[in-house]
């Protein structure tokens, strides 16, 4: 793996410092182990690198006119992927959860706009919001609402203030800028952390420590390069395999009931009973980087084997397959509400 300072990098080496500066969560290492040797590699390798093809995950029920209009779909879509923290009050009023709530709405959005236009996104309203992703009515999702019409509004003012017109001018541009870049999909994610902070600016500083995470723009570059990387060149980014997995709440509940991820006391007992996580909080940040470090470690010990894994498919595989079976789909998830990152 390359190991020049990057946002993925750099992103890896926060959360491992963090870690072992103690906090309020850690890593088994014995777990990690085992967890490693029990996974069926070819299997986790398939369905891992394959989300965004899958009509039941990341997959939508869109037909595109071109590679520009998908790409910018893909970078609006998960620039709007959050409401893990929600998920309760989702359940409660119509009985889906977070992402099966947003992807839907986002496809709506793209039936009203399918240019996806910078100045259509910077003027959306909360009612607009709430139309389109059929939470008119929902009093206790004003919160959540409110949270998708700011980022979808930064996003829109932002591409409109770079100089583009709409959201897949300016992925497109990005994505040739660095195509003779060594890093380019490291790049691409530091242009999206660094043009669309609220959105993408998944960093903290807790106990004199900087810890970065990036979920969401890797998750947009990563999705990218496994939808376009075997059609189209431009999108089969040199280091699109040095990502990391993108951490959230489900990664993090699977990580615990593998043993892998340790906390507190005091922190297991505040997920058990559902009570919020401030985001930046050292809970929140401990619980995410050490999933973050569970998951590199793991990858690390596959590899050392002989294997071949990436980061990000073991990631993917955590979220889209093993987190969607029964008994890992009941386990508590911890809740963070105000946050847009996941």
């Amino acid at each position: 793996m390359n190991s020049e300072s990057t946002f993925p990098n750099d992103a890896r080496a926060s959360c491992a410092r963090f870690i072992s500066s103690g906090t309020l969560a850690s890593v088994d290492q014995a777990a990690c182990k085992k967890f490693a040797e029990e996974l069926d590699i070819v299997k986790v390798r398939e369905l891992g690198s394959t989300l965004v093809l899958d009509n039941n995950l990341t997959k939508v029920s869109v037909v595109f006119p071109s590679v520009k209009s998908e790409a910018g779909f893909i970078t609006l879509e998960h620039a709007l992927d959050f409401g893990g923290g929600w998920r309760k009050e989702l359940h409660a009023f119509h009985g889906k959860g977070a992402w099966n709530t947003v992807k839907p709405g986002i496809e709506e959005l793209y039936r009203r706009n399918s240019d996806l236009q910078g100045d259509w996104l910077a003027n959306l309203s909360e009612k607009d919001v709430e139309d389109a992703f059929a939470l008119q009515g929902a009093v206790s999702l004003k919160g959540l609402v409110n949270g998708l019409r700011t980022v979808a509004n930064e996003v829109g003012s932002k591409v409109k203030e770079i100089g583009h017109e709409t959201v897949g001018d300016f992925i497109i541009t990005e994505v040739e800028r660095l195509a003779s870049d060594q890093n380019p999909a490291a790049k691409l994610v530091e242009s999206l952390v660094t043009n669309f902070p609220l959105t993408f600016r998944d960093q903290y500083e807790v106990n004199g420590h900087s810890v970065c995470l990036f979920k969401k723009a890797q998750l947009v570059v990563g999705e990218l390069y496994h939808r376009f990387r075997n059609e189209d060149s431009r999108f089969n980014f040199k280091d699109g395999d040095e990502l990391t997995a993108f951490i959230d709440n489900v990664i993090c509940a699977v990580m615990r009931k593998v043993g892998i991820v340790k906390v507190s006391e005091s922190v297991e007992n505040r997920i058990n009973s559902y009570e919020p996580l401030p985001k930046g909080s050292e809970a929140e940040v401990s619980l995410r980087a050490a999933a973050m470090v569970g998951v590199e470690e793991t990858v690390r010990i596959v590899n050392a084997s002989g294997n071949t894994l990436t980061s990000v498919e073991l990631g993917n595989y955590l979220w889209g397959i093993l987190g969607k079976t029964p008994d890992f789909r009941k386990y508590t998830r911890h809740v963070t509400k105000d946050t847009v990152f996941y």
